[in-house]
């Protein structure tokens, strides 16, 4: 019995140790498991000699990239990396390698500058790595960029070139805008005179100024922006192309203008030699047509107003053809008036004299019969020479008038002499005959008449001839009849009438010269050219120095700076900022690596990655604003996690994950002030996850919110973590944060008291799983995530991790939550009241 229990214990002993190694080679296994999960497998660090270049065109600038990945004993990783040119969008290199435990290597680049000028070129260096699932090797990825700027500037050769270009093109520029404003006073001028005197055969050529001018306006400000391309070997010769053409248009802009000038002064001189025509004396003219009843005369006085009324006509509407025809009509109404002035000073002087021989005879026979004398007009006085009038004639005309009413007076004192009372040894016939002669011998140099008109037209002779005009034969009382009635008594009865002549005068010359009025042609206004039109710059002459351009995508702009650049908020950079690391052993990589997904996206939505910024970031390594120039904002990972002190003449960095949230906050400011000094931004955006966004709370209660335009706060315990989480957060992660993110711990108090910030904040909480006894992610309640202040989101998920708190940090992973990136994109959108 003993003998078979002894075996049988020999049989046991090795079950046991067998059961007893793979339990605990489960166990072992189970361990392992547990702390791949919390703990970094995987790392990569890529390390640029430089990320800020500076060159002249034509030099290179030698980039070597430093890449360093390690990796757990039982993993094997594999990585992919690739330089992008982001200035053009293009990729420059791309490779793969994978590794075992470690792997190290250099990438050398040549980088360089086509263009000339002044500006920044922009690259990214990024690499990925992943481990391969297997049984002791948990699925890990991590991925780390560097962004690297190209800046470049003239060389001592090219800034004389650009001096020499701006010369050319300022005078250029301003040599357009001077023909520019002469061609808007000749467009205003044209544009007023056109309505008044005739601009037609200067249309086409002003036309074509204007086309030309539109040209070479487009050229100039074509100039003007290949200047600000700083394309200064090209700009010569097409300066001194345009120069030329300016000069030619110059030239043909004087030449019009002073056309229109030209024809400014002919229009006016055509004015003036048509109101001198129609001030001519047309009722003259109209006068001698009516008495003289010439066929010839009266067409010419005819087609000489015609042409005047055409010529009015046409110079009032401006639609004739040219002003040669208006010459034309004026011409040949001048040539008419002249005929007319002839005519008429032929006619009117010598009815005149006519008029004026016979009153004269009439008078004379007044003088010696009745005794009625007046003070005679020599008729030697008359003239040729005297401007026709036909108011001289009406003047003889009138003392027919006068004569005739002494006439009349004079027959009725005739009547009352009673010739029958006459010697009868007179008998009536011998008294009539001896009146009649008498009226013979008065009227005898009437014969003389047409002798004396004759001598009118005698050159030679300006004044009647004298021996034409003979004096009145006096009345010789001893031929006068024997009676015993004294001669004052016979003339007294004698009856008085005009002579055949003097009666035919009347009624030919004087009753023709009641014609009606001849209407008036109004004469025309000389066109005096006045404006008041101001004209306006509408080329900026003014060349500034050309702006650095900035290349992006492909698209090339002056580079971004000044206010409007500084102050925008689409262009305000996002700081990533993680939360509490759950394994003390982890890097700070670690924890950024929970946010590549989420920056990937923020790429694609052209934020350019701009790698780590720790507290241990040099000034140095950029210039102030250079991250900022290309227009663009940038998304770079914040940690607080590294800190340095100085011993034996170097600074020693370290990974410090053991200090209180407030010394984490104050390292937060080296960074937000690094990152805003490399940006030239006046804010920053955080979307900070988990602690982070307390460490950003924190942050704002001590050093103010000035500086914070946007919080985004994703899974953070805003009211400190509550229950057994508490309990087993100090076993993975450091005891000063976990004390810290305690319900209400003295920090957690601290910072509930603060003040209300006036930066804009936001959550985005996890809800699903339990925390504590409330529903949340595992780690931090929704209630406890949320703030009062604070636009809050929530996002539906679960846990199915071994302590069921995965929603915590996979509300980071987009790719399973989605509704994440939806709500960043809101909130990154949205412009706060």
């Amino acid at each position: 019995m003993a003998e078979h229990t002894g075996k049988r214990r020999d049989y046991l002993t090795p079950i046991g140790l067998a059961i007893f190694v793979l339990f605990a080679f489960a166990l072992f296994f189970a361990l392992l498991r547990l702390q791949h999960i919390f703990q970094q497998d995987l790392s990569v660090r890529i390390s640029p000699n430089s990320q800020s270049f500076f060159i002249e065109p034509g030099q290179k600038a030698e980039l070597l990239i430093g890449i360093n990945a390690s990796t757990t004993p039982f993993c094997t990783a594999a990585c992919s990396y690739s330089l992008d040119d982001i200035s053009t969008a293009q990729a420059l290199d791309n490779g793969s390698f994978e590794f075992s435990r470690a792997h190290e290597e250099v990438q050398r680049y040549e980088l360089s500058v086509s263009r000339i000028g002044s500006g920044q070129n922009l690259y990214s260096f990024r690499i990925e790595c992943s481990t391969k699932g297997t049984l002791l090797c948990s699925e890990k990825e991590t991925a780390s960029s560097a962004l690297i700027a190209l800046n470049y500037d003239l060389s001592a050769a090219q800034r004389i070139l650009q001096e020499q270009t701006r010369a050319g093109l300022q005078s250029l520029l301003s040599s357009i805008n001077r023909s520019d404003i002469t061609l808007q006073q000749l467009n205003d001028k044209a544009f007023i005179l056109s309505s008044q005197i005739n601009l037609q055969e200067l249309l086409p050529a002003k036309n074509e100024i204007n086309e030309r001018f539109t040209r070479l306006h487009v050229a100039a400000e074509e100039l003007k922006v290949r200047w600000y391309e700083q394309d200064y070997p090209e700009l010569p010769a097409l300066i001194a192309n345009y120069t030329a053409q300016q000069a030619e248009l110059a030239d043909k802009l004087n030449e019009v203008d002073a056309a229109v000038a030209e024809h400014l002064g002919r229009h006016n001189e055509k004015v003036v030699r048509f109101n001198n025509l129609v001030r001519q004396p047309w009722q003259e003219f109209a006068a001698i047509k009516s008495i003289a009843n010439e066929t010839d005369y009266f067409s010419i006085f005819i087609a000489a107003r015609e042409f005047l009324r055409n010529a009015s006509a046409e110079m009032q509407h401006t639609g004739f053809q040219d002003y040669d025809t208006i010459d034309a009509g004026l011409n040949q109404s001048s040539n008419l008036i002249d005929g007319l002035q002839d005519t008429t000073s032929r006619n009117f002087n010598r009815l005149h004299a006519q008029g004026m021989y016979l009153l004269d005879v009439e008078y004379a026979v007044l003088c010696t019969a009745k005794g009625a004398c007046r003070e005679r007009i020599p008729l030697a006085n008359l003239t040729v020479d005297q401007p026709f009038n036909s108011d001289v004639l009406r003047n003889v005309c009138a003392d027919i008038k006068v004569l005739q009413q002494l006439y009349e007076q004079e027959n009725h004192k005739a009547a009352q002499v009673n010739i029958s009372g006459y010697p009868t040894e007179y008998p009536n016939a011998t008294l009539q005959a001896f009146f009649n002669a008498t009226r013979d011998a008065l009227y005898y140099n009437i014969t003389f008449f047409d002798a004396a008109l004759a001598s009118i037209n005698d050159s030679n002779n300006s004044s009647y001839s004298a021996a034409a005009i003979k004096a009145i034969i006096p009345f010789q009382a001893a031929e006068f009849p024997s009676s015993n009635m004294s001669p004052d008594t016979t003339f007294a009865a004698l009856p008085m009438h005009f002579s055949g002549q003097l009666q035919s005068f009347n009624a030919s010359y004087c009753r023709g010269l009641n014609v009606s009025r001849v209407p008036e042609l109004p004469p025309l206004d000389t066109v005096i050219f006045s404006t008041n039109f101001t004209p306006v710059q509408s080329i900026n002459t003014t060349l500034y120095d050309a702006p650095p351009r900035c290349c992006i995508f492909g698209v090339c702009k002056p580079c971004c700076s000044g206010i409007e650049c500084s102050q925008n908020p689409e262009l305000y950079p996002i700081i990533l900022l993680h939360g509490h690391a759950f394994n003390k052993e982890n890097t700070a990589a670690y924890s950024l690596d929970a946010f590549n997904k989420i920056q990937s996206k923020l790429e694609q939505q052209g934020y350019l990655p701009a790698g780590v910024v720790t507290p241990l970031s040099k000034y140095t390594e950029f210039r102030q604003g250079e991250w900022g120039l290309s227009g663009r904002p940038v998304v770079v990972k914040g940690s607080y996690y590294f800190t340095s002190y100085y011993t034996v003449g170097q600074n020693v960095v370290i990974s410090q994950k053991s200090e209180n949230i407030e010394t984490y906050a104050i390292r937060l400011k080296e960074i937000v002030d690094l990152v805003k000094y490399r940006t030239g931004k006046d804010k920053v955006i955080i979307i900070a996850h988990s602690m982070g966004g307390l460490v950003a709370r924190s942050y704002m209660q001590i050093f103010g919110d000035d500086s914070v335009y946007k919080l985004v706060m994703i899974a953070a315990p805003n009211h400190g973590i509550e229950g057994s989480l508490n309990s087993y957060c100090p076993l993975l992660g450091e005891r000063k944060e976990c004390e810290d993110m305690a319900a209400g711990s003295i920090f957690m108090r601290r910072l509930e008291a603060g003040e209300v910030p006036d930066a804009h904040f936001y959550t985005i909480s996890g809800t699903g799983c339990v925390a504590g006894n409330e529903p949340g992610d595992g780690i931090t309640s929704l209630q406890a995530s949320q703030l009062p202040y604070a636009k809050n989101y929530a996002v539906e998920g679960s846990c199915s991790s071994f302590f069921g708190t995965d929603l915590h940090t996979d509300i980071l992973n987009i790719d399973k939550y989605n509704r994440t990136m939806y709500y960043l994109e809101i909130i990154l959108r949205e412009t706060p009241r």
